[in-house]
């Protein structure tokens, strides 16, 4: 973490950050709701551990959990906002590119599916542009970025074996055997692909200002140096 990214985030980041964040955790509500009325699965923990098994879930819960630190003053580094802005950006790609088609959520269901894989998404690319900071991003961040997809992929392809149960029909291992590598290998690209995108759109977008940053005290330094210096003579 850089020293721009100890300095605190202004209000008006704060304040959207805390908006994101109830909107992510309404969306997650929401869910939790749908399932309750279909009756599926059955009680609150086993709900709790079906949804945990959804890389859509986990990148919004992260998601919520970075705002938060950022509503209540926390330090948010580059690398974090990036990296969680990343995953939302390819919860929604993927989700309308490859899953929108396969079902039609109602009533609950579709609105929290409208929250978690299109709102959260650009509200957090939103933020990111606006107020995160992004100076200093590279490629380092981006093999950083990619370690937790790579993370979930294990811990996916692990709980399809021992459950029977793969939440994306185009992961599933046990339906498509080693063709699964396939859609594995497109994924890990487009991960690749919006990562650099990221990082090319940090050069080119102006940094955003931070409460007690050296560039707002900078000019009274020079002022109070030429002040002593005009005194001096």
């Amino acid at each position: 973490m850089t020293s721009a990214d100890r300095q605190p985030l202004p209000a008006p980041a704060r304040a959207c950050a805390a908006l994101l964040a109830g909107v992510g955790g309404c969306g997650f509500g929401l869910l939790l709701l749908a399932l309750e009325a279909a009756g599926h699965p059955a009680g609150l923990l086993g709900r709790l551990w079906w949804l945990l098994g959804f890389y859509t879930v986990l990148a919004n819960l992260a998601l919520a959990i970075l705002m938060l630190r950022a509503a209540f003053g926390a330090p948010v580094s580059a690398r974090q906002a990036g990296g969680v802005t990343l995953s939302m950006l390819v919860v929604s790609t993927v989700y309308h590119f490859a899953l929108r088609s396969l079902w039609d959520p109602e009533g609950l269901q579709w609105l929290a599916d409208l929250i978690l894989h299109s709102l959260t998404p650009a509200f957090a690319l939103g933020w990111w542009m606006l107020f995160a900071p992004k100076d200093g991003l590279g490629l380092r961040d981006l093999g950083a970025w990619l370690v937790w997809p790579l993370a979930y992929a294990i811990y996916m392809f692990l709980r399809a074996l021992l459950t029977g149960f793969a939440p994306y029909p185009f992961l599933d291992p046990a339906a498509l055997g080693w063709t699964v590598t396939l859609p594995a290998a497109l994924l890990a690209g487009t991960f690749v692909g919006m990562g650099l995108g990221l990082i090319g759109l940090s050069r080119i977008l102006p940094q955003s200002p931070r409460p007690g940053s050296s560039s707002s005290v900078r000019p009274a330094r020079s002022s109070s140096s030429s002040s002593q210096r005009s005194g001096s003579r």
